[in-house]
């Protein structure tokens, strides 16, 4: 008796042969009903599989969002290809797998720079979302001077910058969780990972298009950087955000094929990486180590695309190393235009600050150490004679002191 009830657990306990794998689908003939009433095609539809005890079947669900009930007879492991040849790093991962999956794919990311991750979403919330982006009014190019940063080498794309006040039911909105989702899936490792402290937001989430032809690239066309832009700290805030970028995720949501081009720094010395362009993938790619081509073919395409931000740093400087060029290479300031009228060079400078700050040394290892030195002054008492004196000896004629405490 007790031989018999030891054999029943362990069928009880053995788990389904495809329980939780990814396969592909064989030896259906014809159409058979999904879960909803569609009939697939189901012969070579590849996805996950679940032990369905109800039915006593396995419940696969296929990349292109359907669900099958088959049997095991109808299932079989497959090879998955690598994301070069149009295939993938992982699957989005069951639900009670996402730590596993956040381990691996931040791995995946740590070793290589990038990982390519297949999702389930099927044809009609994708053909749902290409109609509501293309009913979008505002779509936008980013200034010349700044196009590429966002948007890639030789890109000609359009943009649409989601907002707070889109619908929460529209079909953009469902892929732009998902970014969410996937940026949630690495927050927490980032710092071990990959070395930085991640903002709790990300950046510059929109939706991205091809531009029809020349004549709507002329039409969106802003202009270059006027000096009224300048004024309004725009190149700041592009400045900011090239600086503090570190992943870029990209959904390819819809695409007639093409390309996807990861170009590493050059004193990386690493390769190129030339990935084939197909739907319902998720790219995410260290933006901070490498630059990028977005080349779909001719036709429809639609990209959500966000930033992993690392969170506003304090203040240190080790020093600087070369030239006045290599600074600002360094600084992202390099491809600024500088205008043609009179410029102001600054020669020296100076500091006299409390804390005992009276050189330029000692004035950045006070902000550095954050030391609490540095209180607006009430209005009431905002009296310019204790702070500034102009005709104070205390730096010759060359300068005057203003001093907060």
């Amino acid at each position: 008796v007790m031989e018999q009830e030891q054999a029943s657990e362990q069928v009880e306990l053995q788990v389904p042969r495809f329980e939780g794998k990814l396969v592909e689908i064989h030896g259906v003939d014809g159409r058979i009903e999904a879960r909803g009433g569609v009939l697939v095609a189901a012969s070579g539809l590849r996805g996950r599989a679940h032990w369905d005890d109800e039915h006593d079947l396995y419940a696969v669900r296929t990349f292109d969002g359907h669900q099958l009930d088959l049997p095991e007879a109808n299932l079989r492991e497959f090879v998955r290809p690598n994301p070069e040849e149009g295939g993938y790093d992982y699957a989005w991962p069951s639900p009670g797998y996402e730590e596993e999956f956040s381990v691996r794919v931040a791995g995946t990311i740590r070793k290589k720079g990038y990982v390519v991750v297949q999702m389930f979403d099927g044809e009609d919330i994708r053909r749902q979302a290409v109609q509501a982006a293309r009913e979008r009014q505002d779509f936008v190019l980013p200034k010349p001077e700044f196009e590429e940063a966002y948007l890639g080498r030789n890109a000609s794309s359009k943009v649409s910058m989601l907002r707070q006040d889109d619908p929460a039911d529209s079909a953009v909105e469902h892929y732009n969780h998902q970014v969410k989702q996937m940026a949630t899936a690495l927050y927490a490792l980032a710092e071990d990972f990959f070395g930085f402290r991640p903002d709790n937001y990300r950046s510059g989430t929109m939706v991205r298009m091809s531009l029809e032809g020349p004549d709507e690239r002329e039409v969106l066309n802003p202009g270059p950087l006027q000096r009224a832009k300048v004024d309004s700290s725009l190149i700041e805030g592009h400045l900011d955000f090239v600086q503090r970028r570190r992943m870029c995720i990209m959904y390819l949501v819809d695409n007639g094929g093409g390309s996807l081009e990861l170009h590493p720094r050059e004193d990386l010395r690493q390769p190129d990486v030339l990935l084939p362009l197909t739907k319902d993938k998720i790219v995410v790619f260290r933006h901070d180590l490498m630059g990028y081509t977005y080349k779909p073919k001719a036709g429809q395409d639609l990209v959500v695309q966000s930033w992993f931000m690392e969170e506003q740093q304090k203040l240190r400087l080790d020093g600087f190393e070369g030239d006045q060029s290599a600074v600002e290479e360094s600084l992202g300031l390099a491809t600024i235009p500088l205008g043609k009228d009179q410029r102001v060079h600054i020669m020296a400078g100076m500091c006299r600050m409390p804390g005992g700050c009276y050189t330029m040394d000692r004035y950045w290892a006070a902000f550095s150490a954050q030391i609490d030195g540095f209180v607006d002054i009430p209005l009431g008492r905002w009296d310019m004679t204790p702070y500034y004196n102009p005709d104070s000896e205390q730096f010759g004629a060359q300068g005057r002191s203003v001093t907060r405490h």
